[in-house]
């Protein structure tokens, strides 16, 4: 029996960023749907389910805050969201995860800690 790769969600405005991430988690069993803005994001889980969302912070149209309330609060949603951000102050860090984020990493990445993270919580959102 094959397992069903996981489903990821990445928010990200960055093409670079996006083209990154597909290339580290290439290597596992992950199904990754890239969108460039919040309200994309809406749209996409709006249609299926995801293991995982990966969420940039400053972006278009729909800022990650905005769209990290409207999964939380509007949908009840539980899936797990590994936020990304290049603000480092620790208020704006502690008000992410006072928002419903599970885990915060800082840009630039450090490529073994994101990857052991997302391992870590798409294996967590299986289901939710």
């Amino acid at each position: 029996m094959v397992n069903k790769p996981l489903r990821i969600l990445l928010t990200d405005d960055d093409p670079l960023l996006q083209e990154l991430m597909e290339i580290l988690l290439d290597q596992d069993n992950y199904s990754l749907v890239k969108v460039g803005n919040g309200e994309e994001a809406v749209a996409a889980c709006e249609a299926e389910v995801f293991d995982l969302i990966i969420l940039d912070l400053i972006m278009p149209k729909m800022t990650g805050l905005e769209f990290l309330a409207w999964l939380r609060y509007e949908q009840g949603a539980t899936t797990p969201v590994l936020v990304l951000t290049s603000l480092t102050d620790y208020e704006v860090i502690d008000s992410v995860l006072q928002s419903g984020a599970d885990e915060v990493i800082c840009k630039p990445l450090n490529i073994k800690s994101f990857v052991d993270k997302v391992n870590k919580l798409a294996r967590q959102g299986m289901g939710a």
